[in-house]
């Protein structure tokens, strides 16, 4: 059989090793017998606040160091578009644009990339109406 609170108001169940009562905090006494001056006056005006649970682990941060600047796409892109107004536009011109398409999605500043791209088409279609106008030239030279 299990010992009950000796308050009247509180009557909670209790062990019997027990000093104070889990529900209204009376102290007990080892007979359980009587209770103490401070647990007879009533909890009516007694406010208990809820304290959040205590966390043995302190809050971790992760670093992440800023990008690396990698503008190597575009700055190549634009070096063969310059390279390919000057010879092998039927080479250079496609691989700039290439180049110029990938720079704009994976470098951090796509400027370069752009401008690569856009004098790469400048140089294939150079090269294209180059071509186009020396066929000419070529059929009545022979």
């Amino acid at each position: 059989m299990t010992p009950f609170c000796p308050n009247p108001e509180c009557e909670a169940e209790i062990e019997e090793n027990w000093n104070r009562c889990p529900e209204c905090e009376c102290d007990l006494n080892l007979n359980g017998q009587q209770l103490d001056e401070k647990s007879q006056q009533s909890d009516e005006n007694t406010q208990y606040t809820l304290l959040p649970p205590k966390t043995s682990q302190l809050p971790t941060y992760t670093y992440k160091p800023p990008p690396k600047s990698s503008n190597g796409f575009g700055t190549l892109s634009l070096i063969l578009a310059i390279i390919g107004c000057f010879c092998f536009a039927y080479v250079f011109g496609p691989i700039a644009m290439i180049l110029g398409g990938i720079g704009i999605s994976k470098d951090d500043s796509p400027s370069r990339a752009k401008a690569g791209l856009v004098f790469g088409i400048f140089v294939l279609c150079f090269g294209i109406i180059s071509l186009i106008f020396s066929i000419p030239f070529l059929i009545f030279s022979f």
